[in-house]
């Protein structure tokens, strides 16, 4: 979710962050609870990060780590593909109701 009224009960509630390190094409995702529109404040996976202002992270090695047990010992790994078969390229994402307005920012010189 882009702002807290995406918020929805009963759902996986993620809130895109931003900062200055953040490469433009990327966001952070932090964890908000599902039962009310708050964040959450303590880590949910085993991979998630609690920064220094308290907020948690969903970070993607929680979606390696699930690949790589579902696929058994022929997981691939190619960039943010995960996969069990050399011809095949799954791509873990996230539904998204509202659209990040697009950014031209390091894209001219």
């Amino acid at each position: 979710m882009l702002h807290w009224s995406d918020w929805k009960r009963g759902m996986l509630n993620f809130l895109m962050v931003k900062d200055e390190a953040t490469p433009v094409q990327h966001y952070l995702l932090q964890r908000v609870r599902s039962d009310e529109p708050l964040p959450e404040t303590r880590a949910v996976e085993p991979d998630d990060v609690i920064d220094t202002q308290g907020r948690v992270f969903f970070i993607n090695l929680t979606v390696i780590r699930q690949a790589a047990q579902l696929c058994g010992a022929g997981h691939l790994r190619r960039g943010p593909s995960n996969s069990p078969h050399e011809d095949l390229d799954i791509v873990s994402a996230f539904s998204c109701s509202t659209l990040p307005r697009r950014s031209c920012r390091g894209l001219m010189s």
